[in-house]
């Protein structure tokens, strides 16, 4: 009797000792967890900020670079039109036309050739005069332009000197229209007497039709030059795709020889961010190209169905993340050893009697 009363207190300070200990153990553990949960957590929160940041530039760079290019094409557009609606150009004949447009050509350095387009698709240009036994009707920007629209064409091969070319497009109106949504009241008279003057249809609420095209050609050198001076960082390069996701500029000059687009890529990542390119979309994607993985940023541009894109190596994007890592895994390493000298600290409290 006297024996089972002195063990029971010896049983309950032991299962006191016992759960005292693992109730430690438990919060030191807890304690270690949470603390590296958190570090975690705060690792990829921090990691995520940066490359957000580093995704954002990247998109700021070829922006940039596509607004310079709007810009020069813009600048053409404007150029082109002004020239269409001239009497001479407005004439439609050749013999009328063809000594003010070879002066402009002159004056316009970024124009290689003058196309003044009949409605029947038969075309004259300053380089060859009458283009005889060819026709443009089935381009895609003559189509546009007979429909009113003005436009900037897609890559082409030139019918006429069969080399790789951008067209600048523009209808011909009969007479000068007016861009106003509703005309206003005291531009009516003045209106109608110019038009009178050039012996033009005197109702100044009369819209002119379409009697043609003129386009302008322009070599694809100023765009190179804009792209090949889009870089972020060592061996990132800049690519520019027309709206059949066809190159117009690419610092590989194989991709240059042809109208084959990146839509028929055998590497499929990139066929997808080429399509991505061609709804005009904007984006920034991880994949890999030429055995090696990278970023790729793409925007659109404004005044032309084309995109840019810049190719940027992962380790580039992401060597400012260097820092982080280095401090993620100094900081990961202090928790294990504290893990561990936790752990030695409770085996010796565990044998202390």
């Amino acid at each position: 009797m006297m024996i089972a009363r002195l063990w029971r207190p010896r049983s309950t300070t032991l299962l006191f000792e016992t759960r005292k200990k693992n109730l430690s153990l438990l919060l030191i553990g807890s304690s270690v967890l949470t603390v590296g949960a958190i570090a975690f957590a705060s690792y990829w929160v921090i990691r995520g900020l940066i490359l957000d940041s580093l995704r954002e530039r990247a998109i700021l760079t070829v922006r940039s670079s596509s607004e310079k290019i709007d810009t020069w094409l813009a600048g053409r557009m404007s150029e082109i039109q002004t020239i269409a609606s001239t009497p001479q150009v407005r004439s439609m004949k050749w013999d009328v036309a063809a000594p003010y447009l070879q002066l402009e050509q002159d004056r316009l350095r970024d124009f290689w050739m003058l196309i003044l387009v009949n409605p029947n698709g038969t075309y004259y240009t300053t380089r060859i005069g009458f283009a005889k036994g060819k026709n443009l009707r089935d381009r895609a920007y003559f189509q546009l332009a007979m429909k009113g629209v003005a436009s900037v064409s897609d890559m082409v091969i030139s019918r006429t000197t069969g080399k790789r070319q951008i067209n600048i497009s523009t209808p011909i109106w009969s007479f000068p229209p007016a861009n106003y949504h509703k005309f206003p009241e005291d531009r009516l008279e003045p209106r109608r007497k110019s038009l009178a003057f050039y012996h033009l249809p005197s109702d100044p609420l009369q819209k002119p039709r379409v009697v043609g095209n003129l386009a302008g050609n322009i070599p694809v050198s100023h765009v190179t030059e804009v792209v090949s001076n889009t870089q972020l960082g060592e061996e990132s390069y800049a690519f520019a795709l027309d709206s059949k996701g066809v190159p117009i500029a690419h610092p590989n000059e194989h991709f240059l020889s042809g109208l084959n687009s990146f839509l028929d890529s055998p590497n499929p990542t990139l066929s997808s961010i080429t399509q991505k390119m061609v709804n005009h979309e904007e984006g920034v994607a991880l994949m890999q190209l030429d055995g090696q993985w990278v970023y790729i940023a793409y925007t659109p541009l404004t005044n032309a169905k084309w995109s840019l894109a810049l190719v940027i190596p992962q380790f580039n994007l992401e060597r400012k993340l260097i820092p982080l890592n280095l401090l993620a895994t100094v900081v990961g390493g202090l928790i294990i050893l504290a893990t561990l000298a936790t752990l030695r600290q409770m085996q010796q409290f565990e044998k202390t009697p």
